[in-house]
């Protein structure tokens, strides 16, 4: 898989649980290089997925939560999160 830019390596994606793990590893390309010998990065990215169902159950269990408080604070969670990467990145 190839995009402009990017030579994306998709790895295995083992199942914990069930929890999904991706890396990709690529190289993109570096605006600010001199040469053609520096204009390509070694990058890594880690994506982590896990149902909601599984969420709402670590989060109980771990900090004792209710089920309507559990939801909560997973829905407040991926906001800050998602606002934090919108804010470093520049995307949506």
């Amino acid at each position: 898989m190839a995009s402009a830019g990017y030579s994306v390596r998709p790895l295995r994606a083992p199942v914990l649980g069930s929890i999904i793990v991706r890396i990709f590893i690529f190289r993109r390309q570096n605006p600010t290089a001199s040469s053609t010998t520096e204009s390509m990065v070694p990058s890594m990215r880690v994506f982590i997925h896990a149902p909601e169902e599984y969420w709402i159950g670590r989060v109980m269990k771990v900090y004792g939560d209710t089920l309507s408080a559990a939801k909560r604070n997973i829905y407040r969670s991926d906001k800050a999160r998602a606002s934090y990467y919108r804010h470093i990145s520049g995307k949506r």
